[in-house]
Parts: structure tokens; C-alpha cells; sequence
């Protein structure tokens, strides 16, 4: 097959990734390979959203599946996430980041609670200590 040919024969692959004609046949053939590694991204990218997609739909009928258990009396679903799936390890690392300030948040605030309630012991012994030597 001639330069010529395999060229014409390529022409309409290269159009339907997003090149044009002009591009093709009068701009710089490195455009081309631009062009095929762009396809090859965006293919990717796109499996990648199919595949979460996916997983997020599989999610979704786990917890809804404890609705169709007939033995169950009263069953409930599992709530729907509440975050998007972190996607990058950057993602991941800040999801970890946040759920690790929220469960200390939840930590000093059960330690401020717990707190409290002691003092408010202690200030009720004393009053009562304090009534009966008086």
C-alpha cells in the first residue's frame, strides 16, 4: 500500500477523534500523533467514568437490597454515600484528612460532654456534702 493510500485510508479516523480536514492533510504531521494520543486519553477517561459509574450503581443496589429481604420485619436501606468517591490519590488523602478532623471534633466533643457531666457531679457532691455538715 502507497504513503498516498494509507494516508486517504486514515483521513476518517482522524476526523472522528476531532481533527479537521485542513488539520489533517495541510497541518503539521505531528498533529496526528497529538491527535491519536488525545483519542487514547479520552477513551480512558471515559472507561474510567463507565467503570465508577458502575460501581456506583452495584452501591446503590446493595443498599437498597435490604428493602426485598421478605424475613426482615421492619427492613431499611443503607443510606446513600454521602461524599463522591475520591477519584486520585490527592482526593484520598484529603477525604482521610477530613474524616480524621471529624472524628476528632467528635472525640473532644464527647471528652467536653463527659467532662461537664463530671463537674456537674462533683458540684452536686459538694452541695450535698456541704448541706449535711452545715
Amino acid at each position: 500500500m502507497s504513503y498516498d493510500k494509507m494516508c486517504e485510508n486514515l483521513c476518517p479516523d482522524y476526523m472522528a477523534m476531532g481533527m479537521t480536514w485542513d488539520d489533517y492533510w495541510n497541518g503539521d504531521p505531528q498533529m496526528t500523533v497529538a491527535f491519536r494520543k488525545m483519542h487514547r486519553l479520552k477513551q480512558e477517561s471515559r472507561n474510567q467514568e463507565m467503570w465508577l459509574q458502575g460501581m456506583y450503581i452495584y452501591e446503590a443496589l446493595l443498599d437498597v437490597s435490604p428493602m426485598f429481604h421478605d424475613l426482615v420485619k421492619e427492613p431499611k436501606p443503607i443510606p446513600y454515600p454521602a461524599k463522591p468517591y475520591p477519584i486520585s490519590k490527592t482526593d484520598s488523602e484529603k477525604r482521610k484528612e477530613q474524616e480524621q478532623i471529624e472524628n476528632d471534633k467528635k472525640i473532644q466533643a464527647g471528652v467536653r460532654a463527659w467532662k461537664e457531666r463530671a463537674n456537674r457531679v462533683i458540684t452536686e457532691r459538694e452541695k450535698k456534702g456541704a448541706q449535711t455538715n452545715g
